[in-house]
């Protein structure tokens, strides 16, 4: 085994061992997107390998006990413990989840999992705008990128070297996000179906249907929870247009599966005062939002955090997650969590 994996598998190994020995006060949640077999998925939309899906559950039920987000969150609402404990979202309800390699690690290891639809996006199974996006950038050249940013008036503003770090993606991104609310404009839409090469649906993630989620929640330990009907940025709207959002597919979901969670998966992780006020007053019991840290931070104010996992997470990572020592782990970040800033071109 060469070095650097023999190092990570010591180290997987010790963080395993501490959280039996000492486990954290409070339980985490879990946020992943889409799955993609072979190698790692880490995109715009955040998609994992299920390699990288096996490895990170393995740690977790290594370290931890998974119970559904249902009873985690209703423990964390009552003031009943949740020491050990973790829950598994998937956020946009990707299709991806279905493929048999995906279910096999979801059966083997008996995961009770929670998805968050969209709902205007489920009704058609249309993938999201930036899986396409992404699509139509592997299959344009660099010149042929550029082209399509000039030809769809790309603010020069965005492209800063901040934003370029992060891959020749994001200022699209934060330009879609931060100007559009994070819902492609009509305009790039006609540009983006002009420019599209080949037809790659077979291979990009897209949301399943309506029906196909039928199918999936069948086979049991599966919970639907709200992500909004367009999945926007939501401070960036109206009051109105807030509460229409979450309540809409809120009553969609419920009309299909009563037992819907009365949760909302905040789109991009992004919220403000105004949509914890509005989810409340819609009678949801609370925000689940994307900050990496237990549920010692679960409040009225902020929510639910939950711990985006990535191509790049570590498995050991969850492990200390679990642990007494999951507060070293966060010590080089900020204990006080701040609504979210909304997004900027950096």
């Amino acid at each position: 085994m060469p070095r650097s994996r023999l190092a990570g598998a010591t180290v997987r190994r010790a963080a395993i061992i501490a959280a039996r020995l000492a486990k954290a006060k409070h339980g985490i949640i879990l946020c992943y997107h889409g799955l993609v077999t072979g190698s790692a998925g880490n995109g715009i939309g955040g998609h994992v390998s299920v390699d990288e899906f096996r490895d990170t559950i393995d740690a977790a039920c290594s370290a931890g006990r998974a119970v559904s987000l249902r009873e985690l969150v209703s423990r964390s609402l009552t003031g009943r413990s949740t020491t050990g404990l973790f829950a598994v979202t998937f956020d946009d309800a990707f299709v991806s989840l279905t493929q048999p390699a995906a279910r096999g690690v979801i059966s083997a290891y008996q995961l009770p999992i929670s998805i968050f639809v969209v709902t205007r996006a489920s009704a058609s199974g249309t993938p999201f705008w930036w899986d396409r996006i992404e699509a139509l950038h592997r299959q344009l050249s660099a010149e042929e990128w550029e082209a399509f940013e000039r030809r769809i008036d790309l603010p020069s503003e965005f492209r800063t070297p901040a934003a370029m770090a992060f891959g020749p993606l994001r200022p699209f991104r934060q330009w879609v996000l931060s100007r559009h609310a994070g819902r492609l404009p009509q305009p790039v839409e006609d540009v983006v179906a002009s420019l599209s090469l080949i037809d790659s649906s077979r291979d990009m993630q897209r949301p399943m249907t309506f029906d196909e989620i039928d199918r999936f929640v069948e086979e049991g330990r599966v919970d639907v929870g709200i992500h909004t009907v367009s999945h926007p940025v939501l401070p960036l709207l109206a009051d109105d247009e807030i509460s229409e959002e979450i309540r809409s597919s809120y009553m969609t979901l419920r009309e299909r599966w009563p037992s819907a969670l009365p949760l909302l998966a905040a789109p991009f992780g992004l919220y403000d005062e105004r949509t914890v006020s509005i989810s409340r007053a819609l009678g949801l019991s609370g925000i689940l939002n994307l900050h990496p840290a237990t549920l010692e931070l679960a409040s009225a104010a902020h929510g639910f955090p939950r711990v985006g996992i990535s191509g790049a997470t570590r498995s050991w990572r969850i492990a200390i997650r679990l642990s007494a020592f999951s507060r070293f782990a966060a010590a080089l970040q900020s204990r006080t969590v701040n609504y979210p800033p909304l997004p900027t071109p950096d």
